[in-house]
């Protein structure tokens, strides 16, 4: 009579004779009537497949489909993959073991058909990502290619240089740059790490100075000498030097660290033995020569590029202040020599502040 029917029509005919030998797998609900069948807690079949029933006893092929779709649309935040028949032994019924092949065969068809899902060469079932990739993770990205600490501009140039069609900023960079995600500071100079390079790179350790002696000295159970504090903090910041690593932990304003007799530091949380005194606060001033204060405003000077103020900064600033106001004094009543006239004149000449009478 010239009709028409569907593949999945002439299926479920078929089915009705040879039903006693076969199992018809599907929804017929679904194929047949998918305008008025939909379901969000199971799998919506496409097509209807006959499987010998010495097979369909022996594999569970609706709690196959149910995983597959429950795993496709659930986020995926990583691409992960299984061994296809590993994966297959899960919804097996006896453990019959010995018709892997011909379930498999079944199952691939099923996954090619309703899923559109391909094995790979080494007859693996990969799920892809489904998830939009965040900013952070195209920093950690970027961050790994450049393999070593790296200031957040370096970064967006990297993810820009990666992904030409990806918008980004320092500003949005950086704020991904989080401990959660991953990274570490180094130091206060928007330079960061990745937290995993603490395992793997030798001499590598993030944070601030301050929080790598709290580490050092909390494992402690005595207060340690600044010598060695210094070379432990050396390890990781080769460009500091002692004096600026105490000047540091001086200025901390938590009163996370406390200074003992003999020059020796340690933590406000710990309890030490009477043996170490802290020191008070006139103790606490060490006396330096005059070399060594001359040395430290030259420090000073080549990194803030200006000369130390007498206000609105840190003790040891208005110390080196008032050091260098008392040496120009000596300089205009004839009382102090030759030769460190000439070099503190060599320092104040530079911004055009004269003592003379030399």
């Amino acid at each position: 009579n010239n009709i028409t029917f569907s593949s999945e029509f002439i299926t479920l005919l078929i089915y009705v004779y040879i039903s006693d030998k076969f199992e018809l797998i599907g929804n017929i609900e679904d194929v047949l009537q998918p305008k008025y069948f939909n379901s969000r807690n199971r799998h919506n079949w496409d097509k209807l497949y006959l499987v010998n029933k010495d097979i369909s006893n022996e594999f569970d092929f609706i709690s196959f489909t149910n995983d597959l779709e429950f795993r496709l649309n659930d986020r995926i935040e990583e691409t992960y993959s299984f061994n296809f028949k590993s994966y297959l032994i899960n919804f097996f019924i006896s453990k019959k073991i010995e018709i892997m092949s011909s379930i498999a065969f079944v199952s691939e068809n099923i996954l090619n058909n309703e899923f559109g899902i391909y094995l790979d060469i080494d007859d693996n079932i990969i799920f892809k990502r489904n998830s939009l990739k965040q900013a952070y993770e195209y920093a950690y990205e970027a961050l790994n290619l450049l393999g070593k600490p790296s200031k957040v501009s370096d970064i967006t140039r990297k993810i820009e240089e990666l992904h030409l069609d990806y918008e980004t900023n320092d500003a949005k960079v950086k704020a991904s740059l989080k401990r959660q995600n991953g990274f570490i500071p180094i130091g206060r100079t928007s330079i960061f790490g990745l937290k995993e390079w603490e395992n793997e790179l030798e001499n590598f350790k993030g944070g601030t100075i301050r929080s790598i002696v709290f580490e050092y000295l909390e494992k402690l159970k005595e207060p340690k000498h600044i010598s060695d504090i210094a070379k432990y903090v050396l390890n990781y910041r080769p460009d500091t030097y002692e004096r600026s690593i105490l000047d540091n932990l001086k200025a901390d304003e938590t009163g996370t660290f406390i200074f003992l007799k003999n020059s020796t530091i340690g933590l406000s949380l710990k309890k030490y033995d009477q043996l170490f005194l802290e020191l008070n606060q006139i103790e606490f001033q060490i006396t330096k020569s005059w070399e060594e204060r001359f040395n430290d405003l030259t420090n000073f000077i080549g990194l803030n590029n200006r000369l130390p103020f007498s206000s609105f900064c840190n003790d040891e600033e208005i110390r080196l202040y008032r050091w260098y106001k008392v040496q120009q004094g000596k300089i205009k009543i004839g009382n102090l020599d030759y030769e460190k006239c000439n070099l503190l004149n060599n320092i104040l000449y530079q911004f055009d502040i004269k003592s003379k009478n030399i």
